[in-house]
């Protein structure tokens, strides 16, 4: 009877611990269903920039403006206006500061380190001006803003046809 009764005391007792603790990667501290994750620094905007049917026009024009204070005018015909993390920037496009400005660029992707709201501006001769307003999803388990990929396509200038007689 001894070790009947030992028996249902340690399956007890081992029903009875608590389950294991997930490991630090996978807990952000936060509790909740598993917790939040945690994640590298990454940028909370990726900007896929694009115009209607050509290459991007030379002289794109992209100003950002935030509640920490506007980032300096990125020209893409101006190396100069090219900035990096190094630099302190939070727009960063990708683009190799080493080489000249490209003639025939598709695609331009840019990234914004922020952690709210931003306004962007793009302008180039010949393309309506391009304003828009990004907001952050915010993560409902974690109530933080959620990494996004936004794409912006250049619309050609309307041609104005005059004045009707």
């Amino acid at each position: 009877m001894g070790v009947g009764v030992l028996g249902v005391v340690l399956t007890g007792l081992s029903a009875c611990e608590s389950p294991p603790r997930p490991p630090p990667s996978v807990d952000g501290g936060q509790g909740g269903e598993g917790g939040c994750p945690v994640r590298p620094p990454e940028p909370l905007f990726v900007l896929d920039i694009r115009a209607e049917g050509e290459p991007l026009p030379p002289d794109l024009r992209i100003v950002v403006e935030w509640s920490a204070g506007d980032e300096p005018p990125f020209v893409l015909s101006d190396t100069s206006t090219w900035r990096t993390l190094d630099d302190g920037a939070n727009f960063v496009c990708h683009l190799d500061r080493n080489k000249p400005p490209p003639v025939d660029l598709a695609t331009l992707v840019c990234e914004l380190w922020t952690s709210g709201p931003v306004n962007v501006l793009l302008e180039a001769e010949g393309y309506e001006p391009h304003a828009e307003t990004l907001k952050p999803e915010v993560s409902e388990l974690c109530g933080t803003p959620m990494p996004m990929e936004v794409a912006i396509l250049l619309s050609r200038a309307k041609m104005d046809a005059g004045a009707t007689p």
